[in-house]
């Protein structure tokens, strides 16, 4: 199925100046939303197809993106009347912030630390990002600046600046548990790093 396109896209007035609009990230949401089904009423069982006022809100939401990649619009208020598709433009817009979140890219040099907590790992970069994955999963996408000093955490050597035999301090302040096993590796590993 070919993505419909919005014959003349314009970006919003409320793009801030040293933000861009990114053409890939705005089809992605496009297409997710399109993917999608209505699930009751007449229109039940059929594709969700965007009408331009929609896919307008759905562009400069999700395509305008700040200088360090992320989304320059994390809230949106939007009036629409009633009879007009909010609630299925909500819908839409909720799957793709939970589905497919997959999209956000969080650069490895900006990573401070992941901290695994039950079945989720929270990302510690800029902004806090809590995804549903094993720490083991994740990795196996680190390179070598990163460190597992614990069972519940993987430090980025390039934020350590301190290393004691119970903890690990960040140049932020932060310290992190460090294992009794781990403390001549991550003493290594900072050697080997810088």
């Amino acid at each position: 199925m070919a993505m419909r396109k919005l014959k003349k896209y314009k970006p919003t007035k409320f793009k801030a100046k040293d933000s861009r609009y990114d053409k890939d990230a705005a089809d992605f949401a496009v297409m997710f939303i399109e993917s999608l089904c209505h699930t009751k009423g007449t229109w039940a069982g059929k594709p969700f197809e965007l009408i331009d006022w929609q896919e307008q809100i759905i562009r400069d939401v999700f395509g305008t993106l700040k200088p360090n990649g992320y989304r320059q619009f994390n809230t949106a208020y939007i009036e629409i009347p009633k009879k007009m598709g909010k609630s299925e433009l909500a819908a839409a817009v909720a799957l793709l912030l939970t589905c497919g979140s997959a999209t956000t890219r969080v650069p490895l040099h900006e990573i401070r630390y992941l901290e695994v907590l039950r079945n989720y790992v929270t990302v510690h970069a800029d902004e806090k990002y809590t995804v549903k994955r094993t720490l083991k999963e994740l990795e196996g996408e680190l390179d070598e600046s990163f460190y597992k000093i614990h069972r519940s955490y993987i430090v980025n050597l390039r934020f350590v600046k301190q290393v004691a035999r119970t903890d690990v301090t960040l140049k932020d302040g932060t310290r992190l548990p460090l294992s009794g096993r781990a403390y001549e590796g991550v003493n290594r590993a900072l050697i080997a790093y810088f």
